[in-house]
């Protein structure tokens, strides 16, 4: 009879090592011996594996392995991922290393990053605003809603009390938006696009038809302003060409009022600062890198040239003459603090009635809505007018008020 073989041994002295280990630890043996013979695959397990688990010339059982060069000799292989790699060798695929998922976490990032970027920082904070509105209502509502993902029935029951509460059919329209943001990035089927909220939004606007009464500010009352400012600072040189400045640019660079004055002290570097501003005899050129249709970090650059009345180049210089070069928003009052928004529309109210205009008609944004006009008035063509304006639409034709093109007052 042939003898049986010791690992097939099932008694006596050849008898199989397998009987007083497990299966496991069987396998594990086999697999480390085959390991040790391939110094690269068994540096790249001990990569992958927790620390301890299996080390270099050591079994699973914790004898000794013959190691067929020593572990000086070893030459550590390159990782995935690894740029480089030695001569005659490449990048070998296998399971996911310490290397790969670094690149996944950097692709997530930067898929977060790039969607962020889409939106200007502005609608960011609207759309955490209005989300927070749409949450509230959630939480509040008698009918059992889920925010997210909500259903049409939820969005048709807020649209109506947005409505109760007077809000302008725009808002309205600017809350689902933020709504639908929220839902598609999250993977959910927007639901706000169904045939009720379109037409709920169709009645808000028939029942809240209100017609815009902003006068726009046209050269004839740029210059009414200008000589309100001479009249009302004759004896502060400092505030009138401050004023004059502030007006003049306003009017001739297309600005929203809140791209050159802050809302507030400590929003001050969010608004055109003095290190954004070149200026010569003939021209001044400003970057604008906040304002409500950038959506990226390239600054807009405005050009203002030298005209014959009105000059924007001459009022700037004589402003900057005064005013230094200390850092900060470009527009200063005397003591170096920044001048506001709120501030600046208390003086406009006062220019306004000494100028014979009318507070109710006349706002700050009517030197953005006078501008568009009165460049229409002089001919120039729509698609220069958007861009002087930087409007991205045809939302520009809206601040064209002809109607009241003849009247001053």
């Amino acid at each position: 009879m042939p003898k049986r073989k010791p690992s097939a041994s099932t008694s006596g002295k050849g008898k199989a090592t397998t009987s007083s280990t497990s299966d496991d630890h069987r396998l594990a043996s086999i697999i480390a011996n085959a390991l040790v013979q391939n110094k690269s695959a068994l540096k790249e397990v001990a990569a992958l594996l927790p620390p301890m688990t299996i080390e270099p010339g050591i079994r699973p059982d914790g004898t000794e392995a013959e190691l067929t060069e020593p572990d000086h000799a070893v030459q550590k292989q390159p990782r995935l991922g690894n740029r480089g790699f030695g001569t005659g060798s490449s990048p070998k695929q296998g399971p996911c290393t310490n290397s790969t998922r670094n690149v996944t976490m950097d692709i997530a990032h930067v898929k977060k990053s790039l969607l962020h970027s889409s939106l200007a920082p502005g609608t960011h904070k609207a759309y955490d605003r209005f989300w927070e509105r749409f949450l509230c209502f959630v939480s509040t509502s008698v009918v059992h809603f889920s925010p997210l993902p909500a259903t049409p029935d939820c969005i048709s029951d807020f649209v109506a009390h947005l409505h109760i509460l007077a809000f302008a059919p725009s808002s309205i329209s600017s809350h689902l938006s933020a709504i639908s943001h929220f839902h598609n990035i999250s993977g959910f089927t927007d639901p706000c696009e169904n045939f009720i909220t379109r037409k709920m939004l169709v009645g808000c606007r028939k029942i809240n038809l209100r017609s815009d009464t902003r006068k726009p500010l046209l050269n004839n009352h740029i210059q009414l302003l200008c000589q309100a400012v001479k009249e009302m600072f004759a004896h502060v040189p400092y505030l009138k060409y401050l004023y004059m400045a502030l007006i003049l640019t306003a009017f001739n660079g297309f600005f929203r009022l809140g791209e050159l004055l802050p809302a507030t002290i400590s929003s001050a570097d969010k608004v055109v600062q003095i290190t954004d501003l070149s200026s010569s005899s003939k021209s001044v050129r400003l970057k604008l890198l906040n304002h409500k249709t950038n959506k990226s970090d390239k600054p807009t650059l405005i050009l203002m040239k030298s005209l014959q009345t009105n000059c924007p180049v001459k009022a700037l210089n004589n402003y900057l003459s005064m005013r230094g070069q200390s850092a900060g928003p470009l527009f200063l009052l005397a003591n170096n603090s920044p001048l506001t928004l709120p501030s600046f529309r208390e003086v406009f109210k006062l220019l306004l009635r000494l100028a014979n205009l009318s507070p109710v008609h006349y706002k700050l944004h009517s030197f953005r809505i006078g501008a568009c006009t009165q460049a229409i008035l002089s001919g120039t063509p729509e698609n220069e007018v958007m861009r002087m304006g930087r409007w991205k639409s045809n939302a520009f034709k809206r601040y064209i008020r002809m109607p009241v093109v003849n009247a001053t007052h």
